[in-house]
């Protein structure tokens, strides 16, 4: 996993030697499988704009309908 963080580190430079820039990170659910390379160390000198993550993962459960309907309504 360091191996693919500091590739995609790398690859998110403007140029060699210039600080990283990621302007979003989306997240789409939170398994440890999908997130766990974003805990290298390596992340803390990329200035990231946003992360996106999913609010829930079980759309039938009431909050999430709840959620859904603000975003059409809100």
């Amino acid at each position: 996993m360091k191996d693919v963080v500091q590739q995609v580190i790398n690859d998110a430079r403007s140029a060699p030697g210039e600080p990283a820039r990621i302007d979003v990170v989306i997240a789409t659910h939170r398994h440890r499988d999908h997130i766990s390379g974003f805990a290298d160390p390596a992340w803390a000198d990329v200035e990231v704009g946003e992360v996106w993550m999913p609010w829930t993962e079980k759309p039938d459960q009431p909050e999430a309908a709840t959620s859904e309907r603000c975003k059409a309504d809100c």
